[in-house]
């Protein structure tokens, strides 16, 4: 479970704990379920009703996790996402909730949502979109590339991975040098300089050696 290892080790953003008990906790949003069952995947089966319960349809037979409260991107309120909303980090991260757990159902519901969560820049980069009012966030992306590596490897023919790889070759330099969070506000954040290398430092050592990345753009 070298995915779970790294979710630990890394500075990520502390989550209180979740009730098993309570379908409405309000903590119990996709990525910190997710988080939670990567890190302990024994509670894969009490946690799993909490997300169903996120669950709405999307994409051609696909399912989407929502998140059902507005979030101010950097705490900006001009930047604010009105709920519900979609993100493709939740999306990848349950890629592999589901891929571990062996249920392909699942797993090909949350794929096909996905695929709903993507966008292409200017030059080309296929970006797996953390929020819907700003596609290029590198964290967000590795996660569901992360995700998406595991499920599509496992399970399916697509090559989708291989793109959203490539963007992560592409970009990450402008990420480290400016030490920002996104592409779009390029706010700084040491926080996230800090996640973007050990997430980069994970893909590195266990995806890129299977992986021949682009250096150029895509056509």
């Amino acid at each position: 479970m070298l995915f779970a290892l790294l979710l630990i080790t890394i500075p990520y953003p502390p989550f209180p704990p979740i009730d098993p008990t309570n379908l409405k906790d309000p903590n119990a949003h996709p990525v910190h379920l997710a988080h939670q069952i990567l890190t302990h995947p024994h509670l894969y089966d009490k946690l799993l009703p909490h997300l169903l319960t996120l669950q709405v349809k999307c994409g051609h037979g696909g399912h989407c996790y929502a998140y059902n409260f507005n979030f101010d991107l950097h705490g900006n309120p001009d930047w604010q996402t009105k709920a519900p909303w979609y993100s493709a980090m939740a999306q990848g991260m349950l890629l592999s909730v589901f891929t571990r757990a062996n249920n392909k159902l699942l797993a090909e519901g949350a794929f096909q949502g996905l695929l709903t969560l993507t966008t292409t820049d200017a030059e080309g980069n296929l970006w797996l979109k953390e929020y819907p009012q700003d596609p290029y966030v590198l964290n967000g992306h590795i996660y569901a590339t992360i995700g998406l590596y595991e499920y599509e490897t496992k399970w399916s023919n697509t090559k989708l991975h291989i793109a959203a790889l490539n963007t992560i070759y592409r970009t990450a330099p402008l990420f480290l040098s400016s030490r920002i969070y996104c592409l779009t506000h390029k706010v700084p954040s040491e926080i996230y300089h800090a996640i973007h290398l050990e997430l980069l430092k994970y893909v590195g050592n266990h995806i890129f050696p299977h992986i021949k990345p682009q250096t150029t753009s895509a056509p």
